[in-house]
């Protein structure tokens, strides 16, 4: 083999494993931070259990997932949530830039997802009841919304919260194996 090919087949393989791992940026749309999804400071939890809320949503974000926009839009949900729980959170910032340049590793595992679920449910239950108020109450639907693509019957169920502004609606992602939903 000549060096002049040696380096071109190199070349090629290079690209090919860049595309390979790119995985899921060709979807994926960050949130735009600065519309107000809810008044944090009428939220009742203090402020260690919105700073475990908004983890909890990063392990969601990190699960294992299809390049599919309706998966994208669901990770872009899950962080701008915890990006809003926690604006100091560094590790959900991270993670939004690396899942916008197609660079978010998928790291989650099956037991870290579950028992992030059960608490995610936990918490938007609690925060659902009409005597936590009526920001607690948005805040719980936004997580109602961003959890609904985990689960196969409730992938298909239209948004409860207003997302208008944070993200577009499903049908302005680029079309990539989209599961047809009507996300809004």
């Amino acid at each position: 083999m000549t060096p002049p090919l040696f380096h071109r087949l190199t070349l090629l393989a290079l690209m090919w494993a860049s595309l390979y791992s790119t995985g899921f940026s060709a979807s994926y749309i960050r949130p735009n931070e600065s519309k107000e999804l809810f008044q944090l400071e009428k939220i009742p939890l203090q402020v260690n259990h919105m700073k475990e809320v908004s983890k909890l949503l990063i392990v969601m974000a990190l699960r294992p997932q299809d390049d599919t926009s309706v998966q994208c839009r669901a990770s872009a949900q899950l962080l701008a949530l915890a990006m809003r729980l926690d604006p100091l959170n560094k590790n959900a910032r991270k993670t939004d830039k690396a899942f916008s340049r197609g660079k978010a590793q998928q790291t989650s595992t099956a037991d870290q997802i579950l028992k992030a679920q059960a608490k995610l449910r936990f918490y938007s239950r609690w925060l659902a009841n009409p005597d936590a108020g009526p920001q607690a109450n948005m805040l719980a639907n936004y997580l109602t919304d961003a959890s609904k693509t985990l689960t196969p019957e409730t992938i298909n169920n239209d948004d409860t919260a207003n997302w208008t502004g944070v993200l577009p609606n499903i049908d302005q992602y680029p079309s990539s194996n989209q599961n047809t939903p009507t996300h809004r």
